[in-house]
């Protein structure tokens, strides 16, 4: 039997309601509503979803190593007229993860380990560990970290939080995606949204993290910030706060992505004291439109080595100007890598 192929039924001499389908070779599935997924060396073989007559289908073996035949028996009272053989894609069990000798994102196989985020109506913590996320997920209260945490957010999938996360000053939220880069950290506080994290990256999703609350940020007391790829949204809507806070004598690393800091009334886009924000590659986008994109008397912004893309500061956001003096622009909007 090859790929796709259409085979006619065959009846049971003693029973003239069944019908016996042998699939073989690679395990392929009746058009009625069963479908094969393949690993590397076995097939596993069940009914699709919404099969009409799921009970009256029998599969022997369900799992078998490739090659082998697989039986379907029908016991039903329709008549089944010809089979489709289909074989399903296996799912992707891999995300997207900074390679530093090869400077690139990278495939890398999620461990055999992980927890699954739920929905939760109250506070949650986290233990040291991955963390896996598929489909919407939310979460109404915080996220505290009690120890280092992979998470990883599969391609259409989102998270969204509507309080903090939080991590002690202590503890490492690493964030990933996969290959598509379409998965989705949502984090809403009326206080710091994403707070206190020793080492916080971001490889390969979509983070975006917004306060409401007065005097807060979206991004606060960050030690070490690192961006790989994916975005970063960080966002002050409150009367004052920044959208990126970074530790005393902190840094910000960004190696690629597209990072975007809005910080609102007097406070900046990016501030911290003693902090050093380096670009590598991607791009970066600060602003405050009633203060400065960066607080240039605590905050250090310079090229990485081998990085030539432009500096560029604007007043309105909307007409830019090419920057080259070794000292931070002191403008109400920044851009780097544009």
């Amino acid at each position: 039997m090859q790929t796709k192929s259409i085979m006619k039924a065959q009846s049971r001499g003693h029973s003239g309601f069944a019908r016996v389908l042998t699939l073989l070779a690679m395990l392929f599935i009746a058009a009625t509503g069963a479908w094969a997924q393949e690993s590397a060396t076995t097939y596993k073989v069940t009914l699709q979803e919404g099969t009409e007559d799921a009970d009256k289908w029998t599969i022997e073996p369900a799992e078998a190593a490739a090659g082998s035949p697989v039986t379907a028996t029908y016991n039903g009272s329709k008549k089944v007229k010809s089979v489709k053989a289909v074989k399903k894609a296996a799912a992707d069990n891999t995300y997207q993860k900074w390679d530093a000798d090869q400077k690139k994102l990278v495939k890398t196989d999620i461990p055999a380990e992980v927890t699954m985020v739920a929905n939760a109506d109250a506070d949650v913590t986290w233990e040291a560990g991955t963390y896996v996320v598929e489909g919407e997920v939310t979460i109404s209260g915080s996220i505290a970290l009690n120890g280092n945490v992979d998470l990883i957010i599969k391609d259409g999938a989102k998270l969204t939080v509507n309080n903090y996360i939080l991590g002690y000053t202590s503890y490492n939220l690493s964030i990933y995606g996969q290959s598509n880069q379409t998965g989705e950290l949502v984090v809403n506080s009326s206080l710091d949204a994403i707070e206190d994290i020793k080492t916080l990256e971001v490889h390969s999703a979509k983070v975006k993290a917004t306060s409401s609350g007065n005097n807060n940020d979206g991004f606060y007391n960050i030690q070490t910030f690192n961006v790989y790829g994916g975005t970063v949204d960080a966002e002050s809507t409150g009367t004052n706060g920044n959208g990126i806070l970074l530790y005393s004598s902190g840094s910000m690393k960004i190696y690629g992505g597209d990072v975007k800091a809005l910080g609102k009334g007097n406070k900046f886009g990016i501030a911290g004291s003693l902090t050093k924000v380096t670009v590598y590659g991607g791009k970066l986008w600060a602003g405050c439109f009633n203060n400065k994109a960066i607080d240039a008397s605590n905050v250090t912004l310079k090229r990485g080595d081998g990085f030539t893309g432009k500096i560029e500061t604007s007043g309105n956001g909307e007409s830019w100007t090419n920057w080259e003096p070794s000292t931070t622009p002191g403008t109400n909007y920044v851009r780097v890598g544009y």
